[in-house]
């Protein structure tokens, strides 16, 4: 998905003035997307998160790099760009600040999970 419609989305997320299709409507129009590509940027930003799958990859970096150095915070920054939209937007600093705790709470499972794996507890389902 483009960046730009990850943008758009955050916008739409974010703006409170006149009506939901007011504001659709300007975000349409400044990103020139057309309604399809607005709902599938937000199913993809908002459903589209594998915090199971991100959280695996992390487990598997912190026991593959146990000195925790910084190809370990770029490959794990990677990792989690890759399961999870929401934070990419989040790490690019193009999230509005009303998603942000909503990111940090989505960092803080992926953290948790990685540490229960690598601790040898097993995920819960």
């Amino acid at each position: 998905m483009n960046t730009n419609h990850h943008k758009a989305v955050c916008e739409l997320c974010s703006d409170i003035e006149g009506t939901t299709a007011a504001r659709v409507e300007r975000v349409l129009s400044r990103y020139s997307m057309s309604e399809d590509q607005l709902t599938a940027a937000c199913e993809e930003l908002f459903s589209g998160n594998d915090v199971m799958g991100a959280s695996i990859g992390v487990a598997a970096l912190k026991l593959t790099y146990p000195e925790r150095g910084d190809d370990y915070e770029e490959l794990c920054i990677r990792v989690i760009e890759q399961g999870c939209p929401l934070l990419r937007m989040y790490y690019d600093g193009a999230l509005p600040a009303e998603l942000e705790h909503n990111a940090v709470e989505m960092l803080n499972m992926i953290d948790d999970a990685a540490e229960r794996q690598v601790a040898g507890f097993p995920l819960p389902i």
